[in-house]
């Protein structure tokens, strides 16, 4: 038996609980989640989406078929952390759900209705130093070993702008240039996440591993993409999988400057390895400007192609709009998979002072800014997506 606990139990509810605590009634115990307590539903920090939903699950038309933490079929005692790593934000008629750790994200629509665009960008690419010593020669960046940092200071302004007290960024993806050579690198990472922005890096670098501040900004981040441009900077990877502990690192691999035989090398190995491989459209900007794109169609002719289903493959926007016949073969769902920059995304130059719909954009979509936060406002988004 149980004694179910009301929320206004009557005078003979005392005598009950008392008995069944002193052992009388040995046969009767008290659920220990028998009042589920929710905040109030008129408090103004009361999550609309959850006063929505809780209006569904009370819908008198509505059945929930499901078990319990005692029907045997579970386990009582899973863990849970400390807070909810979960953001909500309301855009319009339209929800977003972004997960902190996982870097997970869940946009929801009333039935009907896409979510073309965001009134906010959900995710800022975030230009920190155009200063690079590798000089690669798809490079859209134009990166160059003596290219200027920003200062710390507008960075930070940048940030702040950003952040939850700003427009309200869920993430950035920081890079360069090498952002791993700027001399206050550490220090915008931990900036980020004070702001309640998750920060993510590219970097080709190693170097860092040696510095014990930067290593402990990183383990602060969602995700770290490493440069890889043959099968053998795989080892690169491997060696910060070893030394950061936080983030999931990823190899990301610039689509068309190997043949298609070494970039099956990569994915192959990558695959063997269980490393997530990030795949790039290439850019025709910066060094990459009339630059030999070599033709990959022929990677899904080799015999290790189908084992890429065993692979963490994901790629960014440029390549999806490049290359649906990659997509269609492995069967990519086309829900996950957008083709329009500044819809949800933009990129900020703190370098120059300059922001767009993409870092790979023209020029003149590119505008200078004095005030960040009015200037998204005015000017977000840059672009829709095909309902």
């Amino acid at each position: 038996k149980a004694v179910m606990l009301e929320l206004f139990p009557d005078d003979g509810f005392q005598s009950s609980l008392e008995r069944a605590m002193d052992g009388r009634w040995p046969d009767i115990y008290i659920d220990h989640q028998s009042a589920f307590k929710l905040p109030d539903p008129q408090h103004e920090s009361f999550p609309a989406l959850v006063r929505e939903a809780m209006e569904f699950f009370m819908d008198d038309r509505l059945s929930i078929y499901g078990g319990n933490d005692n029907d045997g079929s579970g386990d009582g005692d899973t863990p849970f952390d400390e807070y909810c790593p979960v953001r909500i934000r309301r855009d319009g008629d339209c929800y977003v759900i972004y997960n902190w750790w996982s870097g997970a994200k869940i946009r929801m629509a009333p039935e009907g209705k896409g979510f073309t665009s965001a009134s906010r960008p959900e995710l800022v690419d975030l230009k920190i130093t155009n200063q690079c010593p590798y000089q690669c020669s798809f490079c859209y960046q134009s990166s160059t070993p003596d290219g200027k940092h920003a200062s710390r200071q507008d960075i930070g302004e940048v940030i702040e702008a950003l952040g939850i007290n700003g427009a309200g960024v869920f993430e950035v993806a920081i890079g360069g240039g090498e952002p791993t050579a700027h001399e206050y690198f550490d220090g915008i990472i931990r900036t980020c996440v004070e702001n309640y922005i998750r920060p993510n890096f590219t970097t080709f670098a190693v170097d860092w591993l040696l510095d014990d501040s930067k290593v402990s900004a990183a383990n602060l981040c969602g995700g770290i993409g490493v440069s890889v441009h043959s099968e053998k900077d795989l080892g690169k990877v491997q060696k910060i999988m070893d030394r950061v502990k936080g983030p999931t690192v990823t190899a990301q691999h610039v689509f068309g400057t190997v043949p298609p035989e070494e970039t099956m090398q990569i994915l192959s190995r990558a695959t063997d390895r269980k490393i997530p491989v990030l795949l790039l459209g290439y850019k025709q900007v910066g060094f990459g400007e009339g630059g030999n794109e070599i033709d990959q169609r022929d990677i899904v002719q080799n015999w290790r192609f189908k084992y890429l289903e065993k692979l963490r493959l994901s790629v960014d926007t440029a390549f999806a709009e490049k290359h649906q016949w990659f997509l269609d073969a492995v069967e990519a769902n086309k829900l996950f998979v957008t083709k329009t920059e500044g819809a949800f995304s933009m990129y900020v130059d703190a370098v120059t002072g300059r922001l767009g719909p993409s870092s790979y954009c023209n020029d003149d979509q590119m505008v200078p800014f004095t005030d960040l936060r009015s200037e998204i406002v005015a000017r977000f988004p840059f672009a829709q997506e095909a309902a």
